[in-house]
């Protein structure tokens, strides 16, 4: 892919935007002194996924829309903080669902592989974020994300489920290999349910002594590869920065409007 100078440094920009924004006062002054969850469920989605669900601990809770991230204290640490996008539209109960990849190195996500326990409790800051759904009546839209991206595009598309949009959507999701890939019971689901719903699949780098009968590729070519003209479509993607640049410009290359591409700089 042939990055673009300014499309690199807008993403860029956007990140370390984020940052500042949860550059709270020094750690050393919020240490211990979030909003107080219990983790209440565990499950391993994949070989790298786990799904966890927090409930909020006290009589505080943490009001969010869809698209919206937290950060969260690591344990053990003196305020060290990591970030995640939330993975469920609110119910109003507080909970808070996150997709957590285990990241080799990782401080934050291996303390959730290998140490974390139900019932343990976290501090939690937040809600950040401006991601959203647009709800522009009969607009067309395509979404993408590759791993963990998904969690704020579920968020995105459980609320609009709920407020029972019609626009047609279209979500291509991309994994490493099968045993990464995860949220096949939604995507059905999801499917089942809502006629104007469709999804994709791809896989990067699938093994090769495991039948794959699916699309292959990075998602951005993936979706050259299928898509013909994408002029007056909205479009979503989550990720990392990179996925983000190699995506935004397909969808630019197949006629989008740069103004009607939304993202999150997904965990």
């Amino acid at each position: 892919m042939q990055e673009t100078p300014e499309l690199h440094d807008y993403i860029w920009h956007e990140l370390n935007d984020r940052k500042a924004e949860l550059a709270l006062p020094g750690t050393e002054d919020f240490a211990g002194k979030g909003v107080p969850y219990s983790v209440t469920k565990m499950e391993k989605l994949s070989n790298d996924i786990m799904l966890l669900v927090l409930e909020p601990a006290g009589n505080e809770k943490i009001e969010y829309t869809a698209g919206k991230y937290i950060s969260i204290e690591i344990p053990g640490t003196e305020g060290m903080t990591r970030d995640y996008s939330i993975g469920a539209a609110p119910k109003g109960d507080g909970k808070i669902e996150l997709h957590i990849r285990h990241l080799r190195g990782g401080r934050f996500t291996t303390y959730v592989f290998e140490k974390m326990h139900e019932g343990e409790k976290l501090n939690l800051f937040g809600p950040f974020g401006h991601f959203k759904f647009h709800y522009e009546k009969d607009v067309p839209v395509i979404m993408a994300a590759v791993s963990t991206g998904l969690a704020p595009l579920k968020a995105l598309l459980e609320e609009a489920f709920e407020r029972k949009v019609r626009n047609p959507i279209k979500l291509y999701l991309c994994a490493h290999n099968a045993d990464s890939f995860y949220g096949m019971e939604w995507l059905k689901q999801w499917k089942k349910e809502h006629p104007n719903f469709d999804y994709f699949i791809s896989l990067s780098s699938p093994d090769p002594n495991t039948e794959w009968k699916g699309l292959i590729g990075r998602v951005h070519n993936v979706i050259l590869d299928n898509e013909i003209n994408l002029k007056g479509y909205d479009g979503y993607v989550a990720g990392s920065p990179k996925v983000i640049e190699a995506v935004v410009k397909s969808f630019k290359d197949l006629g989008m409007k740069e103004d009607r591409i939304f993202y999150d700089i997904a965990g």
